[in-house]
């Protein structure tokens, strides 16, 4: 919609308000101190950054719930990205709207992504059940 109401110049400037903010918030974050673990808790360790992320990868590996979440958002990704990039070419070249319906065409994907995430917040957990339901 900012794109529609104030070019591409007044989206861009608003987006690097938001990402400003985003960046001076995220500076503002202090850590939560956390008390020492003692012998009879857990030992505490230090890990290497690499070390954690070698961990993490690891973990999502084992875990098939986190495995498939991985792999569905990986291909979602790699399919909606290139769709992202050319869509100013399809506003431009083959729809005919020019930046203003190009606007008009994110408003649209934004509002449907909203919808579709609160039909899966609302159904999820019915449609879990049907599906187990119906597969016993």
């Amino acid at each position: 919609m900012l794109i529609a109401f104030y070019g591409t110049g007044g989206s861009y400037s608003v987006q690097a308000l938001f990402y400003l903010l985003a960046t001076i918030w995220t500076i503002m974050l202090r850590p939560e101190r956390r008390a020492l673990r003692t012998e009879t808790n857990c030992s505490a360790r230090s890990e290497s950054f690499g070390n954690s992320i070698l961990e993490g990868w690891k973990f999502s590996w084992r875990n098939y719930e986190v495995r498939v979440d991985l792999l569905v958002v990986s291909a979602a990704m790699f399919l909606l990205i290139p769709f992202t990039t050319l869509l100013a070419v399809f506003a431009r070249d083959i729809l005919q709207v020019g930046a203003r319906g190009q606007g008009i065409l994110l408003t649209c994907m934004g509002i449907g992504a909203l919808f579709s995430s609160l039909l899966v917040a609302f159904l999820g957990d019915a449609c879990r059940a049907a599906f187990s339901s119906s597969a016993a």
